[in-house]
């Protein structure tokens, strides 16, 4: 019988007790990493990205429009309902900049994230764990390289499936913004909320999927990229529902990482990690046990 969610976090609370001096030292650099990507990403969008909210009244003919000039990009927004104006410009200088330095600090915290998983993962295999093991992950150009990939291709993959998920309320809410009367567009406003929130489960749900390759990739580092994403997609094979039932269990979990700046990913992230592990494991053993079954 596949494990409950309460059973599979227990187990993954005290494994992380029994073996808390040896992963906490790198979770808190790998945390701090994190923060500091973050706070570079809000500097460069405040100092690079300019908009106002103005009021409707002092801007009564104003009326949303997208403007293509040389050096950037003017916007406004009316929004009726909040009887607010957003105007605002972004040039395209800026927005090389924001994504050369997430490129960046991305190929850079990938190598970490893995190495940070890689010390979860022998915890829960309670192998011996050795601080050069860290290290290897940038060391070795293989390993670098799959870890940026691997990264790279979860990612990539999660932010389509949100934008795609997410498109139908961003094209209500612009459609809310042409409206020429307030009352006409209340009628549409829930199913606006409608559309953001199963736009925002579905790519939770793509997320979700996406984290067993990491988790492959620090099982067996000697994969390819091939078997890595075959292998990781694999593992949730007739078990996807248990597995989305079990990160969805943490939402609230990360709501409030969210809110503390990811400091309580300290906490969060290895827990999380570790409590996959195990309902990753106990997958794997149930395919093979209904495998082994004799045919009725």
């Amino acid at each position: 019988m596949f494990p409950t969610n309460q059973e599979l976090k227990k187990q993954a609370k005290s494994t992380l007790r029994e073996t808390f001096p040896f992963w906490i030292k790198l979770t808190v650099v790998l945390v701090g990493c994190s923060l500091m990507v973050f706070l570079i990403t809000q500097l460069l969008m405040g100092q690079l990205i300019m908009m106002e909210a103005l009021q409707l009244r002092d801007y009564p003919t104003a009326q949303t429009d997208l403007q293509m000039v040389e050096s950037g990009v003017e916007f406004i927004f009316r929004i009726d309902q909040t009887n607010l104006v957003l105007a605002g410009y972004v040039s395209y200088l800026s927005v090389a900049i924001i994504i050369m330095a997430q490129i960046v600090l991305f190929i850079l915290i990938a190598p970490l994230k893995m190495a940070a998983l890689e010390k979860y993962w022998q915890a829960f295999r309670k192998e011996q764990m050795r601080e050069e093991d860290v290290l290897k992950w940038y060391k070795k150009p293989s390993l670098f390289a799959k870890s940026v990939i691997v990264e790279l291709f979860s990612k990539v993959t999660y932010w389509i499936a949100s934008v795609i998920g997410l498109l139908p309320a961003f094209l209500l809410i612009y459609l809310m913004t042409l409206m020429k009367h307030q009352m006409a567009s209340i009628a549409v406003v829930y199913l606006y909320y409608a559309l953001l929130i199963a736009g925002l489960l579905f790519g939770f749900y793509i997320h979700v999927l996406m984290q067993p390759l990491a988790y492959c990739l620090v099982a067996k580092p000697e994969y390819t990229i091939k078997q890595v994403i075959i292998r990781g997609l694999g593992s949730t094979k007739q078990y996807h529902k248990e597995f989305f039932k079990l990160r969805f269990s943490f939402i609230l979990w990360h709501v409030l990482s969210s809110i503390s700046y990811d400091l309580l990913e300290i906490y969060v992230f290895p827990y999380v990690s570790v409590a996959s592990f195990y309902a990753l494991e106990a997958m794997a053993k149930s395919r093979h046990e209904k495998n082994e079954q004799p045919i009725a």
